[in-house]
């Protein structure tokens, strides 16, 4: 499973049995989620396999986070954001899609955690 995002926060999701088409079909779904003006879909791109796959954007700056749990994608994604904000300065960052190791997508981590049976609550939207 491969996750590309756009600076402008589109994304597409692509699952294949090989890497080429499955790169392939993210960009794709990235461009239909995007519209004709998104042109850099493919810049950003994380392969996942058994793994949460998180895309975060902060203003124009975008980032993905990997972890075989929620919990380690989501601190790999807060140190990111850290690291983001300290070099730059930027507006808080919001997640724009979050991959569960299935390849099922959701717009924010309470649903990712709903979804997968779990009851705890996140301190990130």
């Amino acid at each position: 499973t491969v996750l590309t995002v756009s600076q402008s926060s589109a994304w597409g999701l692509g699952t294949a049995t090989s890497m080429s088409p499955a790169i392939a079909l993210a960009i794709k779904n990235c461009r239909q989620h995007g519209g004709e003006k998104v042109s850099d879909c493919g810049g950003i791109q994380v392969n996942i396999r058994n793994s949460w796959a998180l895309a975060y954007a902060c203003g124009e700056v975008v980032f993905t986070a990997t972890g075989t749990s929620l919990p380690l994608a989501m601190d790999e994604a807060t140190r990111e954001e850290l690291e983001q904000r300290l070099a730059q300065r930027l507006p808080s960052c919001r997640l724009t899609v979050a991959v569960d190791p299935n390849g099922r997508t959701h717009a924010d981590i309470r649903s990712a955690l709903a979804a997968m049976g779990q009851n705890s609550a996140s301190s990130r939207p």
